[in-house]
């Protein structure tokens, strides 16, 4: 009998299932919400050392390893109190898809780092807006097939590609959703655009709706199963 594989999220070290990973949530016990997007989100709430931080500990600090991460999430803040990669750069997707092969090229070219992470929001931000399947998205695909190319283009240039391991890493797959199986959450009592409820947060609401009680004392008498029936009777 085979022994099941397990499987590992390669930028941190941790299982997938208990991996927990989300883009927004609020922390009843720092009263304060974490978002992926966020410039000042704090480094406390992400779990597992980074592989920016693995190339410093875990026995490898007499190496004199370096690490270059661009715009990867965590990698501007201090992850678990491990510290941060040697040279990184702030999320800012405003910041053109071939300056930043260029900004990786030339830190390869310095020859200082053993490992240099690069991100890009696409075909996923296309994905999200328009489905896995649309027109949109595969030419978001065929969009990022050509920076791929580039970016071997430019490695085959200045001699990198010979002493080089390019890894191209996914972090998640997409579901077509139907057309007729939609809740607008905006006509519900838990209106996501509603700033001026005071019964409840709301982190996150598609695809997986996240809600956390402000008043749980008994005085109030509210329940989460009050709000979630309250919700079923307003679609």
């Amino acid at each position: 009998k085979k022994k099941k594989k397990k499987k590992i999220v390669i930028n941190n070290n941790l299982l997938v299932l208990p991996l927990a990973l989300l883009n927004s949530f609020y922390d009843r016990e720092l009263n304060a919400y974490f978002n992926g997007g966020v410039a000042d989100t704090k480094g406390v709430w992400y779990r597992g050392t980074p592989l920016w931080s693995t190339v410093h500990h875990n026995g490898n600090e007499k190496l004199g390893l370096k690490s270059a991460v661009m715009f990867w999430v965590g990698s501007a803040h201090n992850c678990s109190g491990r510290g941060y990669p040697d040279w990184y750069m702030p999320y800012d997707e405003s910041y053109p898809f071939t300056q930043r092969i260029d900004k990786i090229i030339d830190l390869m070219n310095t020859k200082q780092y053993q490992l240099l992470m690069l991100y890009f929001e696409e075909p996923d931000s296309t994905g999200h807006g328009y489905g896995p399947f649309s027109t949109q998205t595969a030419n978001a695909v065929q969009m990022m097939d050509g920076y791929i190319g580039y970016l071997l283009s430019e490695m085959d240039k200045y001699n990198l590609s010979e002493t080089t391991d390019v890894l191209l890493l996914s972090d998640h797959g997409m579901a077509g959703v139907s057309d007729t199986q939609l809740i607008e959450m905006n006509t519900t009592v838990f209106n996501p655009f509603d700033t001026a409820q005071d019964d409840f947060y709301i982190a996150s609401y598609s695809p997986l709706f996240c809600f956390y009680l402000k008043h749980l004392n008994e005085s109030y008498n509210i329940t989460v199963n009050y709000w979630i029936n309250r919700f079923v009777s307003s679609l």
